[in-house]
């Protein structure tokens, strides 16, 4: 039997779908997934990070545990930001284009 982190018995799955514009960019993903990996907080409880990088834009899918939809969505966009501030150089132009929690 698997336990769950202490605190985390009344957190639900949830799949967090992130599009995100890097015009006239392809941004690297062995990059983005290391940005990833090390953006992530111990209270974001991510499980599982996909991710389809092509040339101007690039689509996060998140699995984060989380106490609902709204803070779902807010843990996910946080580490979005925070990934793409390191994955990408300064002047790099990307915005979040829509975010929809599954």
């Amino acid at each position: 039997m698997t336990r769950l982190p202490a605190g985390s018995e009344n957190l639900t799955m949830y799949c967090v779908l992130i599009v995100v514009d890097t015009p006239g960019r392809r941004v690297s993903g062995a990059r983005l997934r290391a940005a990833l990996t090390d953006s992530a907080a111990g209270n974001d409880r991510t499980e599982h990070i996909f991710m389809d990088v092509r040339d101007g834009l690039l689509a996060l899918v998140l699995y984060l545990r989380a106490a609902d939809l709204d803070v779902a969505r807010l843990k996910a966009e946080q580490l979005c930001r925070r990934a793409m501030a390191v994955a990408t150089p300064p002047d790099a132009l990307w915005m979040i284009r829509s975010t929809t929690v599954l």
